[in-house]
């Protein structure tokens, strides 16, 4: 071989490394550069890279994959099931629901008078709000007073496509929270009146009794009409107006102001002017003895207070007529 050709092949071969060196530094830019646009890869890469990390993590003949094909968030879903027998069994679970009427298929918003008709009658609900039955286990009676009050709500309710269990439960519960009220209410009242008593019994000490008397035959004297309203009358924060200490004070001071015999004579007396004159003078004639038990005695002072009070009362009978 000449020098020529030595020199040429040396040449050629030079050439050669070069153009390797050169391929293998453009294959690396391009795995860099690809590197880089996998780093800032565009969101719709994402459900990809998904897909991806969950293939690699199954196996080939995985079910779900079967199912799923290349819907990412499908598969996810079904990953919610350990084997196929469990996904059968939520979808049974989910077939009884709809047959028993527990889920419902929503009417629709275009829905025709006919379509309503029909979808009410697969889904339990009477044609008309008066086909709802109103029957309770507990015995429960809506009242005549109560009935208009129930039609009009069963009516609003059978607008809103109740079923039936609905509106019954609606009922009672309704009715069970009133009775709650009216217990609570009795409760309230009893204790109002003990603490009226109370306070009566307080002011009237020995006339106690009398004075209560006194206020009932009072309100008796009032037409049956009028004594019914006084005795169901009640105040703005919901206490029976009867009940109160002030009202009792003032209506009895009323009766005796009306009728003064009441004060001292019972009922039963016939004449009742004729027994205070009478009682009057009895009183006077231990008046006149020092020694009598008007003046001595445990009972003196009791008999005192009870001339001036048979004198104040036979004043107002005089004033009177």
């Amino acid at each position: 071989m000449t020098k020529d050709t030595d020199t040429a092949a040396n040449s050629g071969a030079d050439q050669t490394q070069q153009d390797d060196t050169k391929t293998d530094a453009i294959d690396t830019a391009a795995v860099k550069t690809a590197a880089v646009s996998d780093d800032v890869a565009p969101a719709d890469k994402t459900v990809d890279k998904a897909l991806k990390v969950a293939n690699d993590t199954k196996p080939a003949d995985d079910w779900r994959l079967k199912f799923a094909g290349e819907d990412a968030k499908e598969l996810k879903r079904l990953g919610r099931f350990s084997t196929e027998a469990d996904m059968y069994k939520a979808y049974r679970e989910l077939e009884k629901k709809k047959s028993s009427g527990e889920l419902r298929q929503a009417l629709g918003k275009d829905a025709t008078a006919e379509d309503l008709t029909q979808w009410r009658k697969e889904n339990g609900i009477p044609e008309t709000a008066d086909k709802y039955d109103l029957s309770f286990d507990d015995g429960l009676v809506i009242g005549e007073n109560d009935k208009p009050m129930v039609d009009k709500f069963v009516a609003n309710m059978h607008g809103e496509n109740a079923t039936p269990a609905q509106v019954k439960a609606a009922i009672a519960s309704y009715y069970g929270i009133v009775a709650e009220q009216q217990q609570a209410r009795a409760e309230a009242d009893v204790a109002f009146k003990d603490d009226s008593l109370s306070v009566l019994r307080e002011e009237y000490q020995g006339d106690f009794t009398k004075n209560l008397n006194i206020f009932a035959a009072y309100i008796e004297t009032a037409p049956p009409e009028v004594a019914e309203k006084l005795n169901n009358a009640r105040m703005g924060d919901g206490n029976p107006l009867m009940n109160d200490s002030e009202v009792i004070k003032w209506m009895t001071a009323q009766a005796f102001e009306i009728n003064p015999v009441a004060t001292v004579m019972p009922g039963s007396v016939s004449n009742p002017g004729a027994a205070i004159g009478e009682e009057i003078t009895s009183i006077e004639k231990l008046i006149g003895d020092k020694t009598s038990a008007y003046w001595r005695g445990t009972g003196s002072e009791k008999m005192q207070g009870r001339y001036l009070e048979l004198l104040s009362a036979q004043e107002k009978i005089a004033a009177r007529s």
